[in-house]
């Protein structure tokens, strides 16, 4: 893999101060994301794409099947925007297979 120039390592340490800073200098108590945030996002996924180049997540096959099955867990939960217990529970037994495979190897 070729080094990164510093022209580059500038870019993305900028990037990531505008992309990162506007979250923790809210005051709002749930996650936000600016339209430049989602726009950006948009670009680096369009870019990628079309670069051909890999969008990579970080995480381990077993993490990302983790990751799909809580996604699409709730979406299908909370789609109806009523939940019951059961539903709960499922959600409970989902994130301690997480802990289990996340502190078990």
């Amino acid at each position: 893999m070729a080094a990164v120039g510093p022209a580059l390592a500038a870019l993305l340490v900028l990037c990531t101060i505008t992309l990162v800073l506007p979250v923790f200098t809210t005051s709002s108590p749930e996650g936000t994301c600016t339209p430049s945030q989602r726009a950006f996002t948009g670009v680096a996924v369009v870019a990628a794409a079309w670069l051909g180049l890999p969008l990579v997540l970080g995480l381990a096959p077993k993490d990302t099947v983790m990751l799909a099955m809580s996604s699409l867990m709730c979406g299908i939960t909370l789609a109806s925007g009523r939940t019951c217990f059961m539903q709960g529970a499922v959600h409970l037994v989902v994130l301690a297979a997480f802990l289990f495979v996340a502190f078990v190897p």
